[in-house]
């Protein structure tokens, strides 16, 4: 990339970071937000509108992300997971479903996880303020907000150039890198002893890879420090049975997987049903939280291993 793309990258995430200032005052104010709101509010940052090619539709879902870690970064919550879960998902139905795709989203894969389920990953990461966490595929940022409220040590990687300059703006004292996360166990480094995953279920730079997934959690295995603990977001056939079931108990030699966790419709305010698969592999008591429009049904079992 040479030194007038950086530049230009960097002015773009700065007009973004004002638009979602904005956003974010909003989001704070529990008013409900439309396409109409977040196109306003790019058209005053950019000084134009979408038509000038200075931002896409595409750009005004990725600062409404970005807005929305600003306003969490701003509200620590400490509740109880089944409180955090139903406020997470009553902000989600005033934000618009990001309905429009580019070919960098689909390229890279740029399925941010949802608000509700992240906070299902915190509660079972268990954070600490003397971890060391690290999000191999970090986006906004969103899955780093509790070990930010923690006090944890951050390191943040994402590939994207734009995300990557977000990022910086929003986690200032975070060690942020660029690498491509289906390597990251190659990289130098402490290594960590959290991580929360989201990786890219089905393409590797550009390329259609139906094991994309299993290759970014096996290189962050490999990262972890001893008896770490890591939470991702997988695929639904990343499972113990199935065909991939040789695959998965490749991945996962010599690890201790606590609970797996099957969601529905869980992207959908993202621009995609698939299922998803959440897989716990800590030593915890296990929440296992079933997600639903106005209510929550939470149940606790101690050694818990759900396979579905």
């Amino acid at each position: 990339m040479t030194t007038v793309q950086k530049s230009e990258i960097g002015i773009k995430a700065a007009m973004i970071d004002q638009a979602a200032t904005d956003i974010a005052a909003l989001i704070s104010n529990s008013e409900a937000i439309s396409r109409k709101t977040l196109n306003s509010a790019m058209t005053r940052a950019f000084g134009a509108t979408s038509e000038s090619g200075l931002w896409s539709q595409r750009d005004s879902f990725e600062m409404l992300e970005h807005a929305t870690v600003k306003w969490l970064l701003l509200s620590k919550d400490n509740g109880p997971i089944a409180d955090r879960v139903k406020r997470f998902t009553n902000l989600l139905d005033k934000l618009p479903t990001q309905t429009v795709r580019s070919e960098n989203q689909v390229d890279l894969q740029q399925f941010s996880t949802p608000l509700p389920l992240a906070a299902i990953a915190w509660k079972a990461a268990a954070i600490q303020p003397e971890d060391m966490f690290l999000e191999p595929s970090a986006g906004t940022g969103l899955l780093a907000i509790d070990a930010m409220w923690i006090g944890a040590k951050l390191r943040l990687n994402e590939i994207d150039p734009l995300r990557t300059e977000l990022l910086r703006v929003n986690f200032p004292e975070a060690e942020i890198t660029q690498h491509d996360a289906a390597t990251i166990h190659a990289r130098t480094g402490d290594k960590p002893t959290v991580i929360i995953m989201n990786p890219p279920f089905a393409r590797q730079q550009g390329h259609y890879d139906r094991n994309t997934a299993a290759r970014h959690l096996q290189s962050a295995l490999q990262t972890l420090a001893p008896n770490g603990r890591c939470v991702a977001i997988m695929p639904d056939n990343f499972k113990i049975t199935g065909e991939n079931a040789e695959l998965f108990s490749k991945i996962l030699n010599g690890c201790t997987l606590q609970a797996t966790l099957r969601l529905e419709q869980g992207f959908s305010k993202h621009g995609t049903t698939v299922a998803t698969r959440l897989l716990e592999g800590i030593a915890w008591m296990v929440r296992q939280t079933t997600l639903r429009k106005n209510s929550q049904r939470t149940t606790t079992r101690r050694g818990y291993l759900a396979s579905g």
